[in-house]
């Protein structure tokens, strides 16, 4: 389910400039690391597209016999539990955090943008945006994802254009099932 998700609906959010920087870093040699709050089966295709090794993500628990309970690996890995993670990764793979650079977007990785010596905000949260200017660490600005030329704007535009058709769809199917959360899982099928 994972990669057809990734085919689907992730791999066009990947901004070729940060597909670049990666294959850079591992033409260098350098250890890569794709560290996430999601879990494996959403991370792990990203990774193997971006042919990266290790990750440090959430995880689902399991039983005894292989079957997937439900829950998730404790500590869930967000915020300083991910930064926790990542040192941890660190620490057994010889890692030198000092020298490390770390790219972001979202303002709970804040613990972590502190432990690495070169911070990367890239198309950051206002709270990232803040510390990151009063910090000087380099904003990186990316806007590439999802143009698409001709056949993206018009996709864009289809997209649009089909909002108000579905929006009264919806509300049909909720008020013919006098049910609300009908009409709600209809345009968010959608």
């Amino acid at each position: 389910m994972g990669e057809r998700i990734f085919r689907q609906s992730v791999a066009d959010l990947i901004y070729p400039e940060m597909r670049e920087l990666v294959r850079a870093y591992q033409r260098r040699g350098h250890t890569v690391v794709l560290s996430s709050s999601a879990l494996t089966n959403q991370v792990a295709p990203v990774a193997r597209y971006l042919g990266i090794e290790h990750i440090v993500c959430n995880r689902l628990v399991a039983d005894h016999q292989g079957i997937v309970t439900g829950e998730i690996e404790q500590p869930v890995v967000w915020g300083p539990t991910k930064a926790s993670g990542v040192q941890e990764f660190a620490a057994g793979h010889q890692v030198d955090l000092g020298l490390s650079y770390f790219y972001a977007d979202g303002d709970e990785d804040l613990s972590l943008m502190y432990l690495v010596g070169h911070p990367r905000p890239t198309n950051p949260g206002p709270m990232l945006t803040k510390v990151a200017v009063r910090r000087g660490w380099p904003i990186m600005r990316l806007s590439s994802r999802g143009s698409g030329g001709l056949f993206g704007g018009a996709r864009r535009l289809a997209s649009v254009s089909s909002l108000g058709p579905l929006a009264a769809a919806a509300l049909g199917v909720g008020l013919m099932r006098r049910n609300k959360r009908a009409g709600v899982n209809f345009l968010t099928s959608f």
